[in-house]
């Protein structure tokens, strides 16, 4: 007796502690957000009373409490399979659409059980309960089971049944590796049906079952919730690693390599076996790098696998939990590819397409590189250039000039030491740096000459323009020593008999001039600084047929500016076309109210430099004004030079041409300067022609350019071309244009550009 009572309360006691941990796990996962939550808690939120009722069941002497509590136990199984049922419907996804109607019927009938058990503690049509003993006397409640309660059994089994149906099917059509996640649920649901089975046929004084009602419950939260996801991410994660380009491997807190991946065994392998040792090793060799043991750290090395240089990115991490060190990984990403793409879009981003010397990007890239190793102590910077290279390509065509240019840098490289730096900067601009010691004014001329054999031509000399500028010692970026040297070179560009220029202190008043011009120049456009002049352009008669617009520059320290002190500062910083766009903009509006006030006739010729044609819509700029202010496109002619025909003309005869149809007046300005004026006329079909100075200037010197000059002004008359002769400075001049027949002037010597204002009152007059 004393042996029962003791498993009598062994079994309460375990069932009591049970209960306890079903009713954390229905907290637990009541807070958690999981897919099968509210099937997991239905289970054990039945689970928990059927347990407890069996249990006062076994405590009760009553022989109707006995069956009261007995018979809320069995209402408990009911339910249990029901819910189970349920459960492996979601939890397999089997049957899913059919989920509500299957519970609606399940639960109709399981109810019809749960009346019919309750019936049964005045009727006792299911079952009674009868005293038993056992071999030893102890005396227990046995089951004396009629009819009904095998229909309540065979209810249970039937969704028992299709509990495990649906589990079967499940592993039979899932993949090897999601198997385990229906075949350990089954397996455990299968043990407490046997079991069950047994104690109702051997009708036991314990049905053991009972407790495993309540294991399978928590069971199933634990293995649904944790084990078989866990397992999966394992799987995943290994599977990933494995099939991952990455390199990954994992430490113990004693440094020992616990998994490697694939890729890692490919890189750590002896004689095509993995070696843990020198992952271990490899370890080893970057753990020092660590400041403290909770920081990682990230890194490049690189490997040689089948002969060929492999990049890595290595990542290495300590990993802690509750602050204690549980570990470490390394992970060695592959950046090869990207490593090669980098070096070869870098290389044709810092290198020149044609020479393949450095380009300007890389050029001051490396000397600022060297800068900061070095200093500037002792080196020395060269800008060099070849003088009026366009007559190269002219006379001798592009591939010739191609050929310098291709020289000269081969003359740079056998020149170059190995602290020398060099690079073609843009067309026939070259930059080198080096040490001062390196640099001999006359070795290097000797090297400059071979150039001149590439041409080949008695008739032309080549000749460069070098710019040096020195240091001595203060830190500067390259792009300034560059464009100090440039300037030293600009101060002897048309200087023939001089081939070197150094820097010194007045080119620097005239770069801090000119940058504080440049820092001026903004403000100058939006306070109006900038004033817009117009220079008449008359016939024969004197009439005003329209102006010129010129810039003048009324600066609030400087006074007045003429165009020769700003022009070409504005050219160089390239922003030359802020003022030009002003310009435009402020003849256009002069136009407009021209036009309200009845001058209809009058036009203003407004310049269009090369850098502005290229680099701006012009096309667009100027229908945009038309537009805008709605004014005639035959009142404002475009003035282009030769130089923008000369730089791309077959670009710039498609963007004039354009325009001509649009109705502007497209004149060529400075006609007669370039080296293949006539030959572009030929071409071109140009609104007007402007004479150059130097040509007018020269015709009045010498008979040759007089007979130039009257045979251009005859020839464009005879081609239908209006001819402008500007520039005329005095009265020798005009005579001259005017027995050759020329039709318009304009200059100072006739009448000097003017403000608006006094303009139009000379107009009105």
């Amino acid at each position: 007796m004393i042996f029962f009572d003791f498993i009598r309360a062994s079994f309460i006691i375990t069932s009591i502690f049970l209960i306890v941990i079903l009713v954390l796990l229905s907290a637990y996962m009541y807070k958690k957000n999981n897919e099968y939550k509210s099937y997991i808690i239905r289970i054990i939120c039945v689970g928990i009373p059927s347990i407890a009722a069996y249990n006062i069941f076994l405590l009760q002497g009553s022989h109707n409490l006995a069956v009261f509590f007995d018979s809320l136990f069995f209402v408990g199984t009911d339910w249990l399979a029901l819910f189970m049922c349920i459960f492996a419907i979601g939890y397999t996804g089997i049957l899913l659409e059919y989920k509500k109607k299957i519970l609606i019927c399940f639960s109709i009938l399981c109810g019809f059980d749960t009346l019919s058990l309750f019936i049964n503690n005045v009727t006792y049509h299911m079952f009674d309960l009868v005293l038993m003993s056992t071999k030893s006397g102890i005396m227990y409640w046995g089951n004396d089971f009629g009819f009904l309660h095998y229909v309540h059994l065979s209810l249970c089994y039937v969704m028992v049944s299709l509990t495990c149906i649906l589990l079967v099917i499940s592993i039979h059509k899932s993949p090897v590796v999601c198997k385990v996640k229906y075949i350990g649920i089954l397996i455990a649901y299968i043990v407490v049906i046997i079991v069950n089975c047994i104690c109702y046929s051997v009708n036991l004084s314990f049905d053991i079952s009972v407790i495993l009602y309540g294991v399978l419950a928590g069971f199933i939260c634990y293995y649904s919730t944790y084990t078989y996801p866990h397992k999966m991410l394992i799987q995943l994660l290994k599977s990933i690693n494995d099939t991952a380009s990455d390199a990954m491997m994992y430490f113990d807190d004693e440094g020992k390599c616990i998994y490697a991946n694939k890729r890692a065994k490919e890189l750590f392998e002896n004689n095509g076996k993995f070696e843990p040792c020198l992952a271990e090793a490899y370890k080893d060799k970057w753990k020092d790098e660590l400041i403290e043991e909770s920081l990682s750290f990230s890194t490049e090395d690189c490997f040689k696998i089948n002969g060929r240089e492999h990049h890595f990115v290595v990542e290495y991490k300590n990993d802690s939990y509750s602050n204690q060190k549980i570990g470490s990984y390394i992970k060695l990403q592959d950046i090869t590819e990207d490593y090669v793409s980098y070096r070869k879009e870098k290389y044709i981003a810092t290198h020149d397409t044609m020479t393949g010397v450095l380009n300007r990007n890389g050029f001051f890239d490396e000397v600022d590189k060297l800068i900061e190793e070095k200093g500037t102590f002792g080196y020395i910077m060269l800008s060099s250039n070849i003088r009026d290279f366009k007559m190269i390509n002219e006379m001798f065509g592009e591939k010739i000039g191609d050929e310098v240019i291709l020289k000269q840098a081969g003359i740079l490289k056998t020149f170059s030491h190995s602290t020398t730096i060099y690079a073609r900067i843009c067309d026939d601009k070259y930059a080198l740096y080096t040490k001062r010691e390196y640099f001999n004014e006359k070795e290097f001329l000797e090297y400059m000459k071979l150039m001149q054999k590439v041409l080949d031509k008695p008739l032309y000399q080549l000749r460069l323009v070098v710019g040096v500028y020195q240091p001595q010692g203060r830190i500067e970026s390259a792009q300034t020593m560059y464009d100090k040297a440039l300037l030293a070179a600009a101060q002897i560009s048309t200087k023939y008999n001089e081939t070197y220029a150094y820097y010194d202190t007045i080119l620097m008043e005239k770069l801090m001039n000119e940058n504080a011009l440049i820092d001026d120049f903004e403000e100058a456009i939006d306070s109006n600084q900038i004033e817009m002049y117009l220079q008449p352009i008359v016939d024969k008669n004197g009439k005003y047929c329209g102006a010129e617009a010129l810039s003048r520059w009324n600066h609030p320290k400087r006074g007045f500016l003429v165009p020769q002190e700003f022009i070409e500062i504005l050219e160089k910083k390239g922003l030359i076309y802020q003022l030009d766009t002003f310009i435009w903009e402020t003849s256009a509006k002069l136009l407009r109210k021209w036009a309200d006030e009845g001058i209809k006739d009058h036009y203003i010729s407004v310049n269009v430099p090369v850098k502005d044609f290229f680099y701006i819509d012009i096309y667009k700029a100027f229908t945009r004004l038309v537009e805008t202010y709605d004014i005639e496109p035959k009142n404002l002619h475009i003035e282009i030079t030769e130089h923008v025909l000369m730089s791309d003309f077959s670009r710039a005869y498609a963007i004039a041409s354009k325009l001509q149809k649009a109705g502007f007046y497209v004149a060529i300005d400075d006609f007669g300067n370039g080296y293949s004026s006539l030959n572009m006329l030929k071409d071109f079909h140009a609104s007007e022609l402007k004479i150059g100075m130097s040509l007018i200037q020269t015709s009045v010197q010498t008979e040759r350019s007089r007979v130039i000059l009257q045979s251009i002004v005859e020839m464009a008359n005879d081609l239908g071309i209006n001819v402008i002769s500007e520039g005329i400075e005095s009265k020798e001049q005009y005579d001259l244009l005017d027995n050759c027949n020329c039709k318009y002037f304009q200059g100072n010597y006739l009448v000097e550009p003017k403000p608006v204002a006094e303009y139009e009152a000379m107009l009105s007059h």
